[in-house]
């Protein structure tokens, strides 16, 4: 089952509008995410699901805009997402793009890819997908 709808409604809450995390979004979160969530960020440090929603629940709060740029699955559980997120009042725009593990419908890991070598990263990150998904030995 893709999580690509629950993803695109839980973009449409980043809509410019300053929000309070704990209204819709929240509950929206939850429903995306898994309990175990984990992202890994390029240089290998790993941020929790809980440091994951408070950042979520600052940009949320700083009227900032989600844009899915787009969403496609690459492997049995796995997803190639990259999205854009910007805020004209504060200067800011940032594309990211990350591999999602999808485990019961949820998002259950998340690698962020380096795209300044796109070919290589998208490769050693898919690489290690599949092998936690198929829990094969390091």
């Amino acid at each position: 089952m893709s999580c690509e709808p629950a993803l695109r409604q839980y973009f449409a809450q980043f809509d410019g509008t300053k929000k309070d995390f704990s209204t819709e979004a929240e509950h929206l979160f939850d429903n995306l995410v898994h309990e175990k969530f984990t992202l890994t960020l390029t240089d290998g440090t790993s941020v929790s699901r809980d440091a994951v929603k408070e950042m979520h629940a600052d940009q949320l709060s700083k009227g900032n805009i989600a844009t899915l740029v787009h969403f496609r699955e690459i492997g049995f559980e796995c997803v190639d997402a990259k999205f854009a997120v910007q805020n004209d009042r504060e200067g800011i725009y940032k594309i990211t793009h990350l591999i999602y593990s999808i485990e019961d419908g949820k998002i259950a890991s998340s690698q962020e890819v380096d795209d300044s070598s796109e070919l290589t990263s998208f490769l050693l990150t898919l690489h290690e997908h599949v092998k936690a998904i198929h829990k094969i030995p390091k």
